[in-house]
């Protein structure tokens, strides 16, 4: 399956932030070095392969996504505390902001809580002392992991996970003035958010989000009041019925001596 845009930028800035924070500074470089080297990444059986530039205050590494054939860049400047991801062919970046303490790679070994010396060897014609090698994240978790250390110039030249699962190595290294313009943004690419790592697509581009209108309130027609007929009326109590008139008897017409 073709990978995202966005997945690539997102893998490109996770490899570089990841061998930011991991990464053993030399003792004997001179902070103000400046030098490029190839780049060669062996994870999860693919190899990719780039090209990676230095200065005190800057990094730039330039990867071609073994699995999309796509080129990615990422930048680092520690001098304005952010990390760009690029993706060349579609002319867009994305902004991260860089943990205050992450420090320049070229100063510092604050990071590195144990050694352990495994021995010598020669890494790309570069006389290297192999190490082993416990690194605080910025989690506060530790990693542990193999590291040869360029004697002849003073540079942590390949690095390696314990159990073989991943491993960097820097060739073909140049020491010498790198062009200030390598590490910013050229002025014709784009800003995108966030993107979606499922999305087939690309990122989208950094914008206000719509304002979308209320919609109006639905105008439902009332239904018709039902035209029930009127009840009849309640019929009234029936009157009493009238007294019947029965006739009287007439007085009997006798006359009753009196005794006296």
């Amino acid at each position: 399956m073709k990978r995202s845009a966005g997945y690539i930028v997102l893998s490109v800035a996770a490899f570089v932030a990841l061998t930011v924070c991991l990464c053993i500074p030399a003792r004997a470089i001179t902070k103000d070095a400046e030098f490029s080297a190839t780049l060669v990444m062996e994870s999860g059986g693919t190899t990719s392969t780039g090209k990676t530039y230095f200065t005190k205050i800057k990094q730039r590494t330039d990867i071609n996504d073994a699995q999309s054939g796509q080129d990615a860049i990422a930048i680092i400047r520690l001098d304005k505390k952010v990390m760009w991801s690029l993706i060349p062919a579609e002319k867009i970046y994305m902004e991260m902001p860089i943990n205050q303490q992450q420090t320049n790679p070229l100063t510092g070994d604050e990071n590195v809580v144990k050694r352990e010396r495994i021995g010598k060897e020669k890494v790309d014609g570069h006389p290297s002392i192999k190490e082993k090698v416990t690194v605080k994240d910025q989690d506060g978790t530790t990693t542990q992991m193999y590291w040869w250390q360029a004697t002849d110039i003073g540079w942590p030249i390949k690095a390696e996970a314990i159990d073989g699962s991943w491993s960097y190595t820097y060739k073909d290294i140049k020491m010498g003035r790198q062009d200030p313009a390598l590490f910013d943004v050229p002025k014709d690419y784009q800003k995108m958010t966030m993107p979606d790592m499922q999305a087939p697509g690309r990122g989208y581009p950094e914008q206000a989000a719509p304002e979308y209108p209320e919609p109006p309130a639905p105008d439902y027609p009332q239904p018709p009041t039902p035209d029930y007929p009127e009840p009849p009326p309640i019929p009234d109590t029936p009157p009493d019925p009238p007294a019947p008139d029965y006739p009287q008897p007439p007085s009997p017409d006798f006359y009753i001596p009196s005794p006296f």
